[in-house]
């Protein structure tokens, strides 16, 4: 019976130090380590674990099952970084050293702006002796200039517009 007991118990030993490792660096552009990053284990889209880098920047995952895994980091002033799949099989450790770009003042930038009313015409009401008749249809040039334009000075006639 003892010796039943041990072959099971050397039977399962093997997973328990079978476990894996992932550890690394989080640095930033200049190679300075990043003290107190956050660190996520993902596996797929769920976040497995997480921990903190320490004051030389390295974060370490122990006792990792067998999987495909992703390491994302983010730490504040910095863009986050997402580390390429890791694959760890039985017994096998990982190392991704990561590196995260500072992030801009501005991520993007958004313009928008709104027509004002008076510069589009359908018709125009006196052609001399065509009458009112649709812009399209006539064989005239119609230029518009802006009144400010003129008022301030910028442009006294079409000629300099």
């Amino acid at each position: 019976m003892a010796l039943r007991s041990i072959l099971v118990l050397l039977l399962f030993a093997p997973s328990a130090y079978a476990q894996s490792l992932i550890t690394g660096t989080v640095t930033d552009p200049q190679s300075a380590v990043i003290p107190d990053a956050r660190v996520a284990l993902l596996s797929g889209q769920a976040e497995l674990r997480t921990t903190r880098t320490d004051a030389q920047g390295r974060y370490r995952f122990e006792a990792v099952q067998p999987g495909a895994y992703v390491v994302s980091v983010n730490s504040p002033g910095f863009q986050q970084a997402t580390s390429p799949d890791i694959i760890i099989t039985t017994g096998q450790n990982a190392t991704r050293d990561l590196s995260l770009a500072l992030a801009g003042a501005t991520d993007f930038v958004s313009v928008e702006g709104v027509a004002r009313a008076g510069y589009r015409a359908d018709t125009v009401t006196s052609l001399g002796p065509l009458g009112t008749a649709p812009i399209l249809d006539t064989p005239y040039t119609v230029n518009v200039l802006p009144s400010d334009l003129i008022v301030n000075g910028q442009v006294k006639n079409i000629k300099e517009a």
